[in-house]
């Protein structure tokens, strides 16, 4: 990344950017206060009947709200923190997940409950009756910002997974979570104005690179964690980050919900993500253009067997561009090991298609 020349193609791409932590916890009351269960149970009956009869449709804003308030949870974590004197002071941390499988599993962001697994310490789910439940956690993938976590709750009504990977440049979303820690749900609209994009992000001590789509919603601390709707009212997304700069408004980031429910079965399953792919090579930035060169492969593994050489600059993996090793690494987060993908590799002059079946990462 010290090449001038590819540091500017890659800026454009690869952006820095700041997690949107919440730093507000204890919110009482959450989403439906003071509303019993029964009468919010009807209320999400009768919002089901509405949307069954406006299947194939595309739903409103309200009615896109109504269903999230039965299937988005708070999470919030306590922890301890040392003060400049090395005393133990307590911290709290709230964001928000949504309800995945009929048995309760919760998906949230890592960085939600970063601090708890750090410290072993508590955390609760604020439920959509208004109650709180302490919650396991389950598994975590620091790698791709995502965790499940388990509240000791029944009845939970779990969102209905969308194609993340039809998604298009334009098309209305909604990002529902609990903003600034506020008692009750908010929703944003908007659209969905890129895709494929890669952000770099701080998270469990290491510079991690995420693929993402980027849209224009409002968001706001409290809202990490929280799902990205389409127009028919299934998911498609989890917020997981927004770009912070003077001047810059409406760039929100997202973890689409095909790979991040790839993700959350492994941790369902295994309690940590194990087959992550792995392509058996060495890589930096290419030096002349944007790339990921090959420095070196591991001799036999799928780099190797693929056909790659060293000195090699892949440009993309099935047709999706990468400029620099950050967004291929990326990219590489979204297979799993025996998955294949076609590389496009530059080698001198000369333009190929490799297939590769990749190996798991170690």
């Amino acid at each position: 990344m010290e090449q001038k020349e590819h540091r500017r193609a890659a800026a454009a791409k690869i952006v820095c950017l700041c997690l949107v932590c919440a730093l507000l916890g204890g919110a009482a009351g959450f989403f439906a206060a003071g509303a019993g269960r029964k009468r919010l149970e009807q209320r999400l009956t009768d919002v089901e009947a509405a949307l069954a009869a406006q299947a194939g449709s595309a739903l409103s804003g309200a009615d896109i709200y109504d269903m999230a308030c039965g299937q988005a949870v708070g999470i919030q974590t306590e922890y301890a923190v040392a003060n400049i004197f090395g005393t133990a002071i307590p911290g709290a941390a709230s964001g928000t997940g949504f309800v995945i499988s009929g048995d309760g599993y919760v998906l949230t962001n890592y960085h939600i409950v970063e601090k708890a697994v750090q410290s072993g310490t508590d955390v609760s789910v604020l439920l959509p009756d208004g109650s709180s439940a302490p919650a396991r956690i389950i598994g975590c993938a620091p790698a791709l910002d995502l965790a499940v976590v388990l509240p000791d709750a029944a009845g939970l009504r779990p969102v209905t997974v969308g194609d993340s990977a039809a998604l298009r440049v334009g098309e209305r979303v909604y990002a529902v979570g609990n903003n600034l820690g506020e008692p009750t749900l908010t929703l944003s609209a908007g659209t969905v104005s890129a895709l494929d994009r890669v952000v770099t992000a701080s998270i469990g001590g290491e510079q991690v690179s995420l693929r993402v789509f980027q849209m224009d919603t409002a968001i706001n601390s409290g809202s990490s964690g929280g799902p990205v709707y389409n127009d028919r009212g299934e998911v498609v997304g989890i917020v997981t980050a927004k770009y912070t700069s003077s001047g810059v408004e409406g760039l929100g980031f997202a973890i689409p919900i095909s790979d991040a429910m790839r993700a959350a079965e492994a941790l369902i399953r295994d309690g940590f993500v194990r087959d992550l792919a792995d392509l058996g090579a060495v890589l930096s930035d290419a030096p002349d253009a944007p790339g990921a060169a090959v420095d070196s492969l591991v001799p036999g593994g799928c780099g190797d067997r693929s056909g790659l050489l060293a000195g090699d600059v892949i440009t993309a993996v099935d047709g999706r561009r990468v400029s620099g090793c950050g967004e291929l690494a990326a990219v590489l987060k979204s297979y799993r090991a025996g998955d294949s993908a076609a590389l496009t590799v530059v080698r001198g002059d000369k333009t190929l298609t490799l297939d590769v079946v990749f190996d798991a990462a170690e």
